[in-house]
Formats: C-alpha cells, structure tokens, sequence
C-alpha cells in the first residue's frame, strides 16, 4: 500500500513561514526586501504568505525599513564612506533615504562634515600626500573611491597638514 504525502494546511505553512522569518530576523537586522527574498528565493514558500508575514512583522515593528537605513548609514559613515557610497550601500538592501534624511542622519550622528572625515581619512592612509605627487593622486582616488565628491575630495588634499592637526575628531 502505497503512503500519500501529507499537504500541508495553509496554517501551517504559514507558521512555518513566520518561524522561518523570525529566525531569520533574529541574527541581525533585516530590510523587508532581505526577508522576502529569503523567504521565496531561499525557503521557497508562495508569495502571498511570504506578503502576510513581512507585513505582520512590519506592524510589530521588527522589521523597519527606515530604521535599518539610518543604522546602515551611520556605520557606513564611520567607516569614512562618502555619501554616494552608502545611497549605493542602501539600494543593495533594498532601501532608500533622501539626500536630506541621509545629510539630517549624518549631522545628528556625527560632529564632523564631509571635509573633516576626508581629511582625516587621508591624512590616515596617506601621510605623505601633501610632499608626494603620486601619494596625492592615490589619495585622490582612494577618497572618490570611497565616496566623497570631486569637490570634498579636492579640498581635504588642499588644507595644509598643519590645519588637520587643529582639528581632531
């Protein structure tokens, strides 16, 4: 006699979905867009029930979007990324914030601009950039690397060593 598989009732594939999202969840923090994925692409439950449980999360507040981006972009920030880099950094994951909302985020966490933190970066990783021409050009190129505008990047390699020194962070 030959055994049918059991189908699993919609309840329990539901529970199995919510478990599998809070485990998820409970490693680190997850944007809505992560957890989907896993939870259609990795574990392979139906879309519906994947959109009945990111939004049941949403409403507890387990999962933020928003808040995931501002800890994104403060991390990113003290890693002496650009704010090109961390928008980029933010699409990956699935997320957005405006340049006003990532400039507001980034003054409130931080008690330096842009210039400072690129400064401080260079005089970091390039010591003799001011007395080296081609330590210059790297340092250049290691701060849009990184980020920074043409702009920020030009003026952190004109201030005089000197000027950095006043300045600590």
């Amino acid at each position: 006699m030959m055994r049918t598989q059991k189908s699993e009732t919609p309840s329990t594939d539901t529970e199995k979905c919510w478990n599998s999202a809070l485990n998820y969840i409970s490693r680190r923090e997850r944007s809505s867009l992560e957890v989907r994925e896993y939870l259609i692409e990795r574990r392979g439950y139906a879309s519906e029930t994947v959109s009945e449980i990111v939004e049941r999360l949403i409403s507890h507040r387990w999962i933020d979007d928003q808040r995931l981006a501002e800890i994104l972009a403060r991390a990113e920030w003290r890693k002496s990324k650009g704010t090109r880099t961390i928008q980029q950094k933010l699409k990956q994951k699935g997320l957005h914030l405006t340049e006003p909302e990532l400039n507001t985020i980034l003054e409130e966490d931080q008690h330096t601009d842009a210039l400072k933190l690129a400064s401080h970066w260079v005089k970091r990783k390039y010591p003799e950039y001011h007395q080296d021409p081609r330590e210059r050009q790297k340092a250049f190129q290691g701060l849009v690397r990184r980020g920074f505008s043409f702009d920020i990047a030009k003026r952190a390699l004109s201030r005089s060593p000197t000027e950095d020194d006043e300045e600590t962070l």
